[in-house]
C-alpha cells in the first residue's frame, strides 16, 4: 500500500501526536519517512527514531476522499477519470482476475476503452455496476430459449469499483464541490459547466479526448471539450479589503465577464428560436433582413449582425430548413 499512498493514487487523513486531535490530510511525499505502528494498525510513526505518530489513520479511494476537492484541483476531466477511475488500485487489482481469463477486456484497463463490443471511449455517468457488467458482455447476443449470461465474479467485482468510482466523481461534480470548465461546443467560449449538467441521464465522458458529450457511443456528440476541474471561487473574508488596482482590476474582468455570459445568452436563445421557426414546416421561410429586424427587438444591442448570421445558418444547417437559406431573395429579372 505503501506505493499507492506515496503516489497519491489513494489518499489518508490521521490525528498528529494525540488520537483526540482532528483528523488531517496526510501529505502523500511523507509516507517514505513513516511506517506502520504494527502489522494489522490504525497508527503511523517516524522511521529513524523520530518522534512523528499519527493515530487512527484512515485510507481513502481518492474520489471519496475528504480532501478529493483540493486533489482534483487543476487537472484535466480525462486525467481525473483515467487515474483515479480507471487506474484507481482497486480496479487495477480486480482487474488482473479479469485478465487471468484472457486479454479481450485489457484495452478497458490500459487504454481506458469502454466496455463492450464497439471499441469507443465513452463511459457513461449515470451507470450502475449491472450495466457496466452487461457492457463487459462482448456479443450482446440473446437467445429467447437461453438464459440470460451471467457475469464472472470477477467482471461482477470490477464492475461494482467502476460504478462507485463513476458514481463519487459524478457526486462531486453535481453537488459543486468541483466546478469543471470547458470550452462550449457551439460557441467555442470556454464557461463553466452548470452542476446541474451533471445529473443528466444523457451525458457521457470521452476518456480519449476528454470532452463531455451528449450521448453514451460513437454516436456521442461533444457538448463540451478541453474540460479541466477547478475548486469553486470562494469569497473573500469580510475584513478582507484588496487594495484599490487589484479591485478595479477584478471588477473589470467581472464586468466582461458578466457582458460575454449575457451576450452568449442571447445568442443561444436566439439560436433556439430561429430552430423552432425552421422546425415547423407550417411556418414560411423568412428573409434573413426579417429575421435581423425582429431580433434587433428581441434581443436589442445583445446580438452583433455577424453573429445573427453565423447564428442562422447554423441552425439552418442543423434543422436542414433549405428553403430559408434562399428565403426572400428575389427572383432575376427575365427582361434585357
Amino acid at each position: 500500500m505503501q506505493g499507492p499512498l506515496s503516489e497519491g493514487d489513494l489518499l489518508a487523513t490521521g490525528c498528529f501526536d494525540t488520537p483526540s486531535g482532528p483528523p488531517v490530510a496526510i501529505d502523500p511525499k511523507d509516507f517514505p519517512t513513516l511506517n506502520w505502528a504494527g502489522p494489522i494498525s490504525t497508527g503511523l510513526r517516524g522511521i529513524a527514531g523520530s518522534d512523528v505518530q499519527i493515530f487512527n489513520v484512515r485510507v481513502f479511494p481518492v474520489l471519496h476522499a475528504p480532501n478529493a476537492p483540493a486533489k482534483l484541483n487543476g487537472q484535466s476531466l480525462r486525467e481525473v477519470f483515467r487515474r483515479y477511475v480507471i487506474r484507481d488500485p482497486e480496479v487495477v487489482s480486480l482487474a488482473k482476475r479479469v485478465l487471468k481469463d484472457g486479454d479481450r477486456h485489457s484495452a478497458v484497463f490500459r487504454d481506458g476503452q469502454a466496455p463492450g463490443p464497439s471499441g469507443d471511449f465513452h463511459w457513461p455517468l449515470q451507470t450502475t455496476a449491472s450495466l457496466i457488467e452487461y457492457r463487459f458482455d462482448d456479443s450482446h447476443l440473446i437467445y429467447l430459449d437461453a438464459p440470460l449470461p451471467t457475469a464472472s465474479k470477477a467482471i461482477s467485482a470490477v464492475s461494482k469499483v467502476l460504478a462507485d468510482r463513476i458514481g463519487a466523481l459524478r457526486r462531486l461534480l453535481a453537488s459543486g464541490q468541483v466546478v469543471a470548465f470547458g470550452t462550449f461546443a457551439q460557441t467555442g467560449i470556454e464557461v463553466p459547466i452548470g452542476r446541474f449538467q451533471w445529473t443528466r441521464s444523457e451525458i457521457s465522458i470521452d476518456v480519449e479526448s476528454g470532452d463531455l458529450c451528449h450521448g453514451e457511443d460513437y454516436r456521442a456528440v461533444p457538448k463540451w471539450t478541453g474540460v479541466d476541474l477547478r475548486l469553486p471561487k470562494v469569497p473573500d473574508p469580510a475584513n478582507h479589503a484588496p487594495d484599490a488596482p487589484a479591485r478595479k482590476i477584478t471588477q473589470a474582468a467581472q464586468k466582461a465577464f458578466g457582458q460575454i455570459q449575457t451576450k452568449e445568452k442571447s445568442r443561444l436563445e436566439c439560436f433556439t428560436w430561429l430552430q423552432g421557426l425552421m422546425s415547423n414546416p407550417e411556418i414560411a421561410p423568412r428573409s434573413k433582413e426579417d429575421l435581423w429586424n425582429e431580433v434587433q427587438s428581441r434581443w436589442p444591442g445583445k446580438i452583433t449582425k455577424r453573429a445573427f448570421l453565423t447564428t442562422r445558418d447554423h441552425a439552418i444547417s442543423l434543422t436542414e430548413a433549405w428553403a430559408w437559406k434562399a428565403a426572400g431573395r428575389k427572383p432575376k429579372s427575365t427582361h434585357s
